[in-house]
């Protein structure tokens, strides 16, 4: 797999760049003293599910795959990908899914690609839904700092929506109105632009067979499970340093550090800027940002080092086990 140095080397500029904007608010000796005020019950409590969130991440993996590869497969790719999501910029960690499902299982980029594109899209739904849900039922008052996105994020989930139901059930459709179109006017027969037409056309394939109302349910479900916990995982960090929030108030904090995911425009490790969003959405909640900033620092930190150890450990797996793919 390729990596982008260009992307590498500016994500790690701005990562340094935003980090020494924030550090120059708090004393040096704040970020050490915060990882020393964790809390171990509350560091093993966020351990564990961590490890439940990754499960869960495989098993839909699996589903979202129609079973062809078993949970235990995935999860060193689960573990893999999260490692370069996590150090890799502006997402494109995503391209190590694919890589790694082609080098060890033969599995076609289209159908691998098909897969991750549900579950994003599926991400994208259930992370907005739980934020603005949680502000309308629990907060109403805290609607304001965010009103003005308000018209943005209901476009973006009916249009979410709309291409989640495209994708699923109008696949097979588009699929053969853009191959008989491409091959009537002889676009397969051109050679830069007919490879290209005749990759996104089998992509598109990918798409045409269907998941059971069932299984889809299923694959919902968990993937709700999948946002309650990696907000629960980073929210007992936050209370195992001492922080009063609700697991709630952390929800509607994550926001900001959300959208750069989303969008995305995250440094190298998402270092600066997930500090940077995050204390923004403290901020909203009337925390202190000398206070918080220390803590996002070390939270952000942990959670790295978190990821890089199951990252390692998923590459011994993923070299050494046995391939029990049914692909």
């Amino acid at each position: 797999m390729k990596i982008d140095f260009r992307k590498t080397f500016f994500g790690l500029i701005i990562a340094g760049l935003i980090s020494y904007v924030l550090l120059r608010q708090v004393h040096p000796g704040d970020v050490a003293h915060a990882f020393g005020a964790l809390d171990r019950n509350y560091l093993m409590a966020a351990l564990l599910i961590l490890l439940m969130m990754n499960g869960l991440k495989a098993w839909r993996f699996s589903a979202l795959l129609f079973g062809e590869l078993s949970f235990r497969d995935l999860v060193p790719i689960v573990f893999l990908h999260n490692l370069f999501i996590s150090f890799m910029p502006s997402r494109t960690g995503e391209v190590s899914y694919l890589y790694l499902l082609k080098k060890r299982f033969n599995v076609g980029v289209g159908q691998s690609l098909a897969s991750l594109m549900i579950a994003r899209v599926l991400d994208v739904l259930v992370i907005l839904l739980l934020i603005f849900g949680t502000l309308l039922f629990a907060f109403p008052g805290q609607l304001a700092p965010v009103r003005k996105f308000l018209p943005l994020i209901v476009l973006g989930v009916i249009g979410l929506i709309v291409a989640f139901y495209v994708l699923l059930f109008q696949a097979e459709f588009l699929y053969n109105l853009l191959d008989k179109w491409f091959a009537n006017i002889r676009l397969y027969d051109k050679r830069f632009i007919g490879s290209l037409a005749r990759k996104g056309v089998e992509i598109l394939g990918a798409f045409t067979r269907r998941y059971t109302h069932l299984a889809l349910l299923r694959i919902a479900v968990v993937t709700v499970a999948i946002w309650l916990l990696t907000f629960g995982f980073e929210f007992m960090l936050f209370r195992g340093l001492g922080l009063q929030i609700s697991y709630w108030q952390f929800l509607i904090a994550s926001f900001f550090p959300v959208l750069t995911h989303i969008i995305p425009v995250q440094s190298f490790g998402g270092i600066g800027t997930y500090e940077a969003t995050i204390t923004g959405g403290f901020v909203l909640l009337g925390f202190d940002a000398g206070r918080v900033i220390p803590m996002t620092f070390a939270v952000h930190l942990v959670q790295l080092a978190l990821t890089a150890i199951f990252g390692l450990l998923g590459y011994w797996f993923y070299r050494t086990a046995k391939i029990q793919a049914k692909i």
